[in-house]
């Protein structure tokens, strides 16, 4: 039977079960199921019962989905009544969204492949059950729900759409009319499904796109009906009113799809065409800033999609205006021609070829699409709508749900974003009418002065404080109140136009991001040149005098656009902002814009605005990280800057100041020395990132002592000026600043650098405390405000030393007690009545934060109880920073990296009802929208006070500090954890240093200080959370006059008390030791913080309650005593909605949110394993079964369940295997439960993760449990979920599964996992699970095109790829973990991409089949073609990035390496033998080899290597000679089979050598200078020796040039000198230049003497006081070149002693070192020891000893040395005999023959006789090696028998005839030799030895033609016997009464086959099988003969 019938039946019978009358008492009718509230799962109030419908219909969709050709066509017709039936259900069924859900998808798949059924009546029933009433009895029980879904997804169809096209338009009517419903989930169904139906109409009227329509994908003209489209929009229309989010976010998509659609014909009433895309339009313009930023962000979509239409729109009637314009044009000079000028027509042009068309207007006043007519006119038009509506005081668009503000901008630029993406994607970003210096124009115009004249008709460009312009010594940031004295009221918080601009440079910079990120590599080349064309234009001169007036914009003529003439600073820092991201996207294809680039960065480091100056000096930094060549000089010009500047201003300083310049001259080197100091920071920062090569200890070395010596002339430098005080505080303060900046910066090397100059650093804070205390000189006469600056910048030096270099406070004398004075001397002056404590000025508050912030951060990176005197002040402080903070409103930032992140599912809302970051669950496009409106501003002294942090910030360092292991043992002593990375905003850093210092020191307080700690929290709390009532006379008056914004702040502050409490709390208990054993249950602190924590999980706030109740679960932990019954108490009160004390609640919302918090917080118990796990159990699951209880109860219920399931011990013995699987059972029913009762995703998540959690443990206990099915099919129709959080929890269950049972895994999965992109984490888990299923169905890997579709992945990261260094959004602050959502890590998803791309070797067409017309020549073509289609996959019709090339290449490596040399994948004669060869099939291409496309991976491996961008691409240039070698190496040996002589050498190497050499010169002329690019270098090299072989003599000279010049130099130390040698002396090996072909025109042999010299300053440098391992690679190759200059006469023989002591030091530690190093240590000795003294017979003596404990690979190289040491001694010195004879011994114990040939001298066991003897028997040594120095006669006395017996035992031996035949030859040769001799009875005693041997060998091999039959079967040779036969013929003919003798005296079976080998030989063996019938009588007659006798 069928697998779909078979579940068809189960699915009927299921169906039966529930609609069955004879229901049981507790399932509810289908009329009287109560319809849940919530949206958009609209579900029953029991759907257990409706599991048992659930799983057949998984599994019949399952089945479809498998087969759709084969049994859907055959069985269709019997499925479809099944499931019509399910459609029609009475029971209630599909009111649950997953039976839907899979209806739907069934339905669909169902009539879509199955041909036999009528897909348009099919569509006429769903039609007409869609436009049932709300009250009709199938839309109560869910029919008219899901036939509304399936109308949508079975219309929306390919496939399906154009075959019902003249229904389609009563179906979208019937959709309208459900989408005016009262019911919420029927409306937002129904523009789903009308957006879906919308979406392919456009798609399949653009596949057939009319002639005479417009060819554009942004237009999809006749796609529908006008009257159908028109019914869409006043759909939409109606939508946007709906209170309901979902469904506002619903009419976004339908207005996005239909967008294409409103593109109609023109005519008079609609002369353009657009009258509905203007409409559209508007209404998307005014839905920008929903309230929902969901909703406003499809709206943003949906205006994107108008733009595209009305541009494509407008260019096609341009087009046809210029045919027009053309036809008319000829026909008047025609009339010319015929009538004169009378018949001219008159032209519409103006000016000439330059004219410009008007649209024409009809009735209706367009003015949105009027203004699209090119892309950039387009964006001019949002640019001016950005302008109008306004920024922090604006009112709403107009929309019903507007809120205003900063988000309805935000709004607008992603809608620009979106069309420039869209366009980018549909490739006519060029093709709109616009450049690209026109749309960079035009976006940059968002920020023109005149956007902002119109809002406060003020220029809002504020220029600093008082002083400089620069803003030297202010601040525009509001901070919280100190906590010693109360806070001087702020009047310099930033301006609501002041935060305008700041947030739409932010809202700009972002859309120029959109742009740069999605465009190819060539465009970003281009778009990187126009912006530092614009950088050029904007220059100014040296001193960034940019005209202090506004900019005035100029006007395009042609175009009505504004254009910006001159870059306002805004607009510059946008620049930058952008060109830093492009570099880190280009990489090293930048280079070729660097000329240009890097001076025009330099120029603007002296620009006035110090936001200019610090994203310049970023510019500049990313340039270094990606060529680190340039970070040493950059950094050096830099230093050279300061100090020249420095003392310019000194200079200046004491001109008069009347003079005009005086001023500017003054301002601008103080501006450059700002950028200078910023400049050589993030240098310094690069530098730690940099490669090995770059980082050299003493490059930075050299480096250190100038910087040094300039920052302390910054900070110490005096000014003497005739003017006021004022400029002697600016100046003062600007220097002192970056002097302390650039020594943060050099601190942030690490220890290992600065180390030797602690001191100096030292002895600058000290000075910089005592001007703290004390003040700074008088003369200065600086206020408190000017301290404040420098004590911050000193300070701040002085953390980054605490944090970069901990490890110094204990490697440093007094470092740890000098740097707690400093501190503790600090903390005085800030604190209580300090002298800088209590700043009168408002303006010095933000900076007093910074300080108190930066100092509390200090502390926290000394050692635990380093700081016991102001331990206790230090807590005090903190506390009532935190109590004064608090009560500001001020929250603390940290409590996302407190809590455990792995529990942010419980955060999140859908995505249409999401407000919070927290809650949209890592989604980029909200996160993004989210955070720019909860962000605030940030001023240039709080950028610099993280600039020295910002560094640090990755995707660890955003979670948490516990990641960070202890620096010292010191701090290891205690629980030390790593202070937090820094907020940006001063007051948040502070409260967030407090908590951590709270936390720090909390435990090492008395229980007085603990207890006044935690009295100051609780006093905080609000009494709504403690249950306490209090008097409150206006409390009924609340509800009445109480407005809802007053609700709304007392909520959210109500939020930042509690976020700050648990803060404190949860850090306080992380921070305890684990260990301790003294906090007891009676402690007053203990019983406080219980009663608040507890309190705390019943606060609104998701995160609130989760770290409460992980903080309970802590303390449950880690104190002793009664607590922790008390606690369960307490929370077992709380999960029943009563409070603590078990009173009752009287708010129900209050109860859910307490029973929640109660259940995770039992879980968190439980998870310590200190109480009943299975008790919590019991009781948690209860409440997940309980479908009474509201969603988030049973939510977190399920989620608690996880969290104790992975921490339940499963044990093992069988019986708790059972009760484990029996309760595993239960969980899976509960889940069921809940995921068909609730389909939202704060309802997925948990569910999600729970089955993640419960698939691991069922994989252990029983794999084939049927619960990991279900778990299988809920996650299948969850995983498309359209949620970030619920898309990676599928996506972790899909990996586990990959490992577990990759076989569950279907193709459609992993289609999923390819499209999966929404965050870098979600990513790196998909590739991970597809390369989970690669290694289990290798073949799909092909077939999929999972490589193409991988490297296609990476274009796209590599494309999308930004500055990390530094945060994502430029000047203002957001939340933590934003940066690392925006900023995309995907290095790690790199490595997962380059891992699953390398992971299969195996041949990608496995069918070896060649019918006739597949020649070799089709064949290779073939694939070849094959090849280029799957590669258009990556790039698309667009050169791919160097980054793609450069994996391709390295796959293509590691590929390459895992091919075995078998004879036929590297030999191209051998491969089109196997081609010819093989079998033939019709259907099938053939089977391909690798050698048969050689020349292509030759020349792909040579583009690799020789590709740049107009600048070397050094890392691709490299991998790409590394395949090129690889490809030398492995095909070195092949032969060119089309070479015309038979006996030709030639190798398929040398005919492609040319097209190879060229590839190798860019390397070898360019890689290694400057000690840079070595590897770059080492590849050429390497190549170069590879095909040495292959080229002539000449040509490897000239190849060799670059090596020689610079071997003759006398940079010793670098390394591309030393790779160069290396090589030079390897070529002179490999091409056996011992007569200097090579070396020809050195004449002085300076090559060898300069190899001498850099062996001595190798061996000079640290010598070690006993010979080491390390190293010798280079020495033994240096050593070797002077040995083969030695052995050729062009070294010096003085030189031979350096040879020789070398090579026998190295060789005294052979046992560690390299085989390939021993080898050349011999073989310099063999080349060296050529003058035959007697001291070489020592060597030679202790190389014998050596021997034992060599690589087998190198002893045959040192018994080679020793014979040749012994043969050029030409002594007579006693012992030289002795050492032949040893040596002979050895080498033939070492079966080394060739060395025993060359030294012995007979067979004696002196000379190793017996040994050689025995390899003779073995078949080890032919006898040929010996027999040559041997006579005959000797030969055979001395190894006869050996040679006899070893005949014997490889004649009668499988595979042996070899070797025998070898033996018979020297038997023979002995016979001849007695034979020539003669003498009595010799030549028969020969014979009677050898040939009863030869009988047996006869015996066992058998004659041929089947003669005799060999006893040996098939192990014989036949030939064997017959060479054998042959000698006893020539035995008969030479000896034959010896013979006869002979014979006479053997048995009758040896004489039978005597006698039956030489008649075969004589008779040709003819007659064989009368010769085998006559065999028994002659034996038999023989037989007779012999009794006779």
């Amino acid at each position: 039977m069928s697998t779909i019938v078979e579940h068809c039946t189960l699915l009927l019978n299921a169906l039966q079960s529930i609609e069955s009358p004879s229901r049981s008492p507790s399932s509810p009718s289908p009329d009287s199921l109560p319809r849940s509230s919530s949206f958009p799962g609209v579900a029953p109030g029991s759907p257990a019962g409706f599991s048992a419908l659930y799983a057949p219909l998984s599994d019949l969709l399952a089945s479809l989905l498998a087969n759709p050709d084969g049994d859907n066509a055959t069985h269709g017709q019997s499925a479809a009544p099944v499931l019509l039936r399910v459609l029609n259900c009475t029971a209630g069924a599909l009111l649950l969204a997953p039976v839907r859900e899979l209806l739907a998808s069934s339905l669909t798949e169902l009539y879509t492949s199955c041909p036999a059924l009528d897909i348009y009546s099919f569509a006429h029933e769903l039609a007409d059950l869609a436009s049932l009433t709300s009250r009709s009895p199938k839309a109560v029980n869910g029919t008219r729900l899901a036939a509304i879904q399936t109308l949508g997804q079975f219309a929306s169809r390919p496939s399906v759409c154009p075959r019902i096209a003249g229904l389609l338009p009563d179906a979208l009517a019937a959709l309208c009319k459900a989408a005016r419903s009262s019911d919420a989930a029927v409306r937002v169904a129904a523009l789903g499904s009308c957006a879906a139906i919308a979406g392919e109409c456009a798609a399949a009227a653009a596949n057939n796109q009319n002639p005479k329509a417009i060819s554009s994908p942004f237009v999809a003209q006749g796609g529908l009906a006008e009257p159908a489209a028109a019914e869409l929009l006043r759909a939409a229309r109606r939508a946007v009113e709906d209170r309901l989010p979902a469904a506002r976010c619903a009419a976004g998509r339908l207005a996005a799809a239909l967008a294409p659609l409103t593109v109609a014909a023109p005519t008079s009433k609609n002369p353009t065409g657009l009258a509905q895309t203007d409409e559209l339009l508007l209404l998307a313009l005014l839905m920008h800033d929903d309230e929902a930023p969901r909703a406003g962000g499809e709206f943003s979509r949906a205006a994107a999609a108008c733009v595209g239409a009305a541009v494509a729109a407008s260019r096609h009637r341009i087009e046809l205006q210029l045919v027009d314009a053309a036809k008319r044009e000829v026909e008047d000079e025609e009339g010319d021609g015929q009538g004169g000028a009378k018949n001219k027509r008159k032209s519409n042009t103006e000016g000439g070829l330059g004219f410009k068309f008007k649209l024409s207007k009809g009735p209706a006043v367009m003015e949105a699409v009027q203004a699209c007519r090119s892309l950039h006119e387009a964006l001019a038009f949002f640019v001016s709508y950005f302008s109008k509506i306004g920024g922090e005081a604006s009112a709403g668009l107009g929309g019903y749900f507007s809120t205003g503000g900063r988000l309805a901008r935000k709004q607008v630029a992603n809608t620009m974003s979106k069309i420039l993406t869209a366009h980018v994607e549909a490739g006519t970003l060029f093709k709109s009418g616009s450049t690209p210096n026109q749309l960079l124009t035009t976006v940059l115009s968002m920020l023109d002065h005149a956007v902002f004249e119109k809002q406060g008709g003020i220029l809002p460009f504020p220029q600093g404080g008082s002083g400089a312009s620069a803003g030297f010594g202010s601040s525009a940031i509001n901070s919280p109140p100190s906590s010693s004295d109360r806070r001087p009221s702020s009047s310099s918080s930033p301006s609501p136009l002041s935060t305008d601009v700041k947030f739409a440079t932010v809202a700009c910079s972002g859309v120029l991001r959109s742009l740069g990120s999605c465009v190819a590599e060539s465009t970003q080349i281009s778009i990187l040149t126009e912006l530092g064309a614009m950088l050029i234009a904007n220059g100014g001169d040296r001193e960034g005098k940019e005209a202090a007036d506004p900019v005035t914009p100029t006007r395009d003529r042609s175009t009505s656009l504004s254009i910006v003439s001159k870059l306002n600073q805004q607009q510059l820092q946008v620049c930058l902002i952008e060109i830093s991201h492009l570099l880190a996207s280009l990489s090293s294809a930048s280079a070729i814009a660097l000329s240009t680039l890097t001076p025009s960065l330099h120029m603007c480091l002296g620009h006035k605005e110090h936001g200019v100056r610090f994203e310049a000096a970023t510019a500049l930094a990313s340039v270094a990280r990606i060529f680190p060549s340039q970070a040493f000089p950059m950094l050096t010009t830099a230093v050279a800057g300061l100090s020249s500047n420095l003392v310019e201003l000194q200079q200046i300083s004491q001109t008069d100041p009347s003079e005009p310049s005086f001023a500017r001259s003054l301002y601008s080197r103080m501006y450059r020395v700002n950028g200078l100091a910023l400049l050589c920071t993030m240098i310094f920062h690069a530098l730690t990132d940099a490669p090995p090569s770059v980082q050299k200890p003493s490059a930075i070395r050299d480096q250190i002592a100038p910087t040094l010596d300039v920052a302390r002339r910054l900070i110490s430098a005096e000014f003497k000026t005739p003017t006021p005080n004022s400029i002697n505080r600016t100046l003062a303060c600007t220097t002192m600043r970056a002097g302390f900046c650039v020594l943060s910066g050099m601190l942030s090397l690490g220890p290992a650098h600065i180390k030797q100059s602690i001191g100096s650093f030292f002895g600058i804070w000290q000075t910089a405390v005592e001007h703290a205390k004390s003040g700074h000189p008088a003369e200065l006469d600086f206020e408190v405000t000017h301290d404040l600056i420098c004590l911050d910048a000193a300070l701040n030096s002085m953390l980054c030393f605490v944090r970069h270099c901990p490890s110094l406070l204990l490697d440093v004398p007094d470092a740890l007690t000098r740097t707690s004075i400093l501190l503790e001397e600090l903390l005085a002056v800030v604190a209580g009545s300090g002298r800088l404590a209590n700043p009168d000025k408002a303006n010095a508050v933000s900076r007093l934060d910074i300080v108190k912030a930066s100092l509390m951060e200090s502390f926290s990176w000394l050692p635990p109880g380093s700081f016991p005197i102001v331990a206790d002040k230090l807590f005090g402080w903190a506390t009532e920073h935190l109590r004064v903070g608090t009560l500001e409103g001020i929250q603390t930032s940290l409590l996302p990296i407190l809590a455990d992140e792995s529990d942010s599912p419980l955060d999140i809302r859908p995505n249409d009802a999401a407000t919070s970051t927290l809650e949209c669950g890592g989604d980029r496009a909200m996160v993004d929208l989210i955070s720019f409106k909860d962000a605030s501003q940030i001023d240039h002294a709080e950028r610099e006070a993280m600039l020295h942090f910002d560094c640090l910030r990755s995707p660890e360092s955003e979670q948490s500090g516990d990641h960070v292991p202890p620096p010292t043992p010191m701090h290891a002593a205690g629980n030390w954890k790593a202070p937090p990375l820094p907020f940006a905003s001063s007051s948040t850093r502070l409260i967030d240093a407090c908590v951590h210092m709270f936390a720090a020191l909390f435990g090492l307080q008395d229980d007085s200080n603990q207890n006044s700690a935690v009295n100051a929290l609780l006093g905080l709390l609000p009494p709504v959370y403690l249950g306490v009532k209090k008097f409150d006379p206006t409390a009924g008056l609340a509800n009445t006059f109480t407005s809802e914004t007053e609700k709304g702040a007392k909520t959210r502050a109500n939020d930042k008390t509690t976020v700050n409490i648990v803060s404190c709390l949860l850090s306080c208990l992380q921070s305890l030791p684990e260990h301790a054993s003294d906090i007891a249950s009676d402690m007053v602190w203990v019983k406080k913080a219980q009663e608040i924590l507890v309190a705390l999980l019943a606060v609104p706030s998701s995160i609130v309650r989760r770290a409460a109740g992980e903080a309970i679960g802590l303390l449950c932990n880690r104190v002793k005593g009664h607590l922790l019954q008390d606690t369960i108490t307490a929370v077992s009160n709380i999960t029943e909605g009563l409070f603590p004390s078990g009173k009752k609640r009287g708010d129900v919302q209050s109860a859910t949110y307490a029973k929640s918090g109660g259940l995770f917080c039992l879980a968190q118990i439980g998870r310590g394993n200190v109480v009943d796990q299975h008790q919590i159990i019991t009781l948690v699951l209860a409440k997940a079964r309980d479908m009474k209880e509201p969603d988030l109860v049973r939510q977190w219920a399920l989620y608690a369940l996880s969290i104790i399931l992975e921490n339940v011990p499963l044990g093992a013995d069988s019986g708790a295997v059972r009760t484990h699987l029996t309760l595993l059972s239960d969980v899976v029913d509960v889940i069921l439960s809940n995921f068909l009762s609730s389909f939202t995703a704060d309802a997925l998540a948990p569910i999600l993760r729970l089955n993640t959690c419960l698939l691991q443990i069922f994989f252990e206990l029983d794999p084939s449990h049927p619960g990991i099915v279900a778990l299988t099919q809920i996650v299948a129709v969850a995983k498309t979920y359209d949620h970030n959080t619920v898309n990676l929890e599928s996506l972790r269950f899909i990996e586990l599964l990959s490992i577990f049972d990759p076989k569950q895994i279907s193709s459609e999965t992993i289609d999923f996992l390819m499209t999966v992109d929404s965050s870098s984490t979600a990513l790196q888990i998909a590739v991970r699970g597809i390369k989970g299923y690669i290694l289990h169905n290798k073949e799909k890997v092909w077939s999929m095109q999972l490589h193409s579709k991988f490297l296609g992945l990476l274009e796209k990261i590599h494309g999308r790829r930004c500055c990390v260094h530094g945060v994502f959004f430029r000047g203002i602050a957001v939340e933590r973990g934003v940066d690392v959502v925006m900023k995309r890590f995907d290095a790690a998803v790199i490595a997962e991409i380059a891992g699953a791309v390398d992971g299969d070797d195996d041949d990608k067409d496995a069918a070896a089949a060649v019918d006739e017309g597949w020649t070799l020549q089709k064949t290779v073509q073939h694939y070849r073609t094959e090849a280029n289609d799957e590669a258009a996959l990556v790039f698309d019709g667009q050169s791919t990035r160097w980054q793609v090339k450069n994996q391709a290449t390295l796959v293509a490596t590691n590929l390459l390496s895992r091919f075995e040399e078998d004879g036929v994948t590297f030999d191209v004669v051998g491969a089109r033998s196997a081609f010819t060869g093989s079998s033939s099939s019709k259907d099938a291409p053939p089977k391909t080899y690798l050698a048969l496309h050689v020349e292509e991976l030759v020349a792909a491996a040579c583009t690799s290597s020789t590709f740049t961008s107009g600048e070397d691409l050094v890392p691709l240039q490299t991998n790409g000679l590394a395949l090129l070698t690889l490809l030398l190496r492995k095909f070195k040996s092949a032969k060119d089979p089309d070479s015309l002589a038979a006996d030709s050498t030639e190798t398929m190497l040398s005919t492609i050598a040319s097209q190879i050499t060229a590839a190798l010169k860019p390397a070898l002329a360019k890689g290694g200078e400057g000690g840079y690019h070595v590897d770059w270098l080492e590849a050429g090299l390497s190549g170069l020796l590879h095909i040495a072989p292959h080229i002539s003599a000449s040509v490897v000279k000239r190849m060799a040039k670059p090596v020689l010049s610079e071997v003759k130099g006398g940079a010793w130390e670098g390394a591309g000198t030393r790779a160069r040698v290396v090589t030079l002396c390897r070529l002179l090996i490999a091409t056996d230049d011992f007569e200097g072909k090579l070396l020809a025109e050195d004449s002085s042999n300076s090559c060898y003497e300069n190899f001498a010299k850099i062996l001595k300053y190798e061996l000079a440098r640290e010598p070690p006081k006993k010979p080491v391992s390390t190293g010798w690679e280079l020495k033994s190759t240096l050593c070797l070149g002077l040995a083969v200059g030695l052995k050729t006469g062009r070294a010096r023989k003085e030189l031979a002693g350096l040879v020789l002591g070398l090579s026998v030091e190295g060789l005294s530690i052979s046992k560690t070192q390299e085989p390939d190093v021993v080898a050349r240590l011999l073989q310099c000795l063999e080349y060296a020891c050529t003058d035959g003294s007697e001291e070489t017979l020592g060597l030679c003596l202790n190389l014998l000893e050596l021997l034992p404990n060599l690589h087998p690979g190198a002893k045959f190289q040192c018994l080679k040395t020793a014979a040749a040491i012994l043969q050029n001694y030409k002594g007579e010195h006693e012992s030289a005999a002795s050492l032949k004879k040893c040596l002979a011994r050895t080498a033939a114990e070492n079966n080394e023959w060739d060395i025993w040939r060359a030294v012995g001298e007979g067979l004696g066991e002196e000379w190793g006789g017996a040994v050689v003897k025995d390899a003779i028997l073995q078949g080890k040594v032919n006898v040929k090696d010996i027999a040559d120095k041997m006579d005959v006669e000797d030969l055979m006395r001395e190894l006869g028998p050996v040679i006899l017996g070893g005949f014997l035992k490889w004649g009668c031996t499988k595979g042996g005839t070899g070797k025998a035949m070898e033996l018979l030859r020297y038997l023979l040769l002995g016979y001849k030799n007695v034979v020539a001799k003669g003498g009595e009875g010799r030549v028969q005693g020969f014979l009677n030895i050898i040939m009863p041997v030869f009988i047996k060998v006869i015996e066992y091999n058998g004659l041929p033609q089947g003669f005799m039959a060999g006893g040996g079967g098939s192990a014989g040779d036949v030939q064997l016997g017959k060479t054998l036969a042959t000698s006893l013929l020539h035995f008969v003919k030479t000896s034959g009464g010896e013979f006869k003798a002979v014979m006479g005296g053997v048995g009758d079976k040896e004489r039978g086959v005597l006698e039956k080998a030489v008649r075969g030989e004589m008779t040709g063996y003819g007659g064989a099988q009368s010769q085998a019938q006559a065999a028994p009588q002659r034996l038999t007659k023989l037989t007779a003969k012999k009794a006779a006798k």
